[in-house]
Parts: C-alpha cells; structure tokens; sequence
C-alpha cells in the first residue's frame, strides 16, 4: 500500500468502532489474507461474538471459499434471521 493510501487508511479509522476498523483493515488486505486461521480461532474462542463471525464469514466470502462462508452465515442467522447484512451475505 502506498504511504498517500495508508495515511487515508489511518485517517478512516480515527473515531470509529473496534468492529468497524476491523472490518476496514480485512477489505483492504489482499485476498490471500482472508479467511484466515487467525480468524477461525476467534470465532473458535468465542462463537457468541456475531461481530467477529460475520467478518470471518465476509472474508471466506472474499476469498472464494463459498461453503465456509454460507457455514457462518447460517450460523448468525440462527441467532438473528432477520438482520439484512447476513441475509445479503449469505
């Protein structure tokens, strides 16, 4: 990433949610990045956390790997069936 677009990066970041910077650091990795073990050992350790699930889910999606991303958000719409966001990812 270029310093001009990681300076952006960082600016979008002040003031916003753990989540929400989450989120903005996975869809600026590259794919390769996604889906990660680090990622499936969060939802591991703590599978009430939707946040978490629903990134890990987002970024098995990114990376092509369609079952496992249908597997969380099967999964998050066990717990909310009507939250638009999963419904859209799944």
């Amino acid at each position: 990433m270029s310093a001009p677009a990681a300076d952006a990066a960082r600016a979008a970041v002040r003031g916003v949610t753990r989540a929400a910077a989450c989120a903005l650091a996975l869809a600026l990795a590259p794919a390769a990045f996604a889906c990660d073990e680090a990622l499936r050992a969060g939802v591991a350790a703590a599978p009430a956390n939707t946040d978490l699930r629903h990134e890990f889910a987002r970024s098995c999606a990114r990376a092509g790997r369609d079952a496992e991303a249908l597997a969380q958000y099967e999964a998050l719409l066990s717990v909310a069936p009507d939250n638009p966001d999963w419904l859209l990812g799944k």
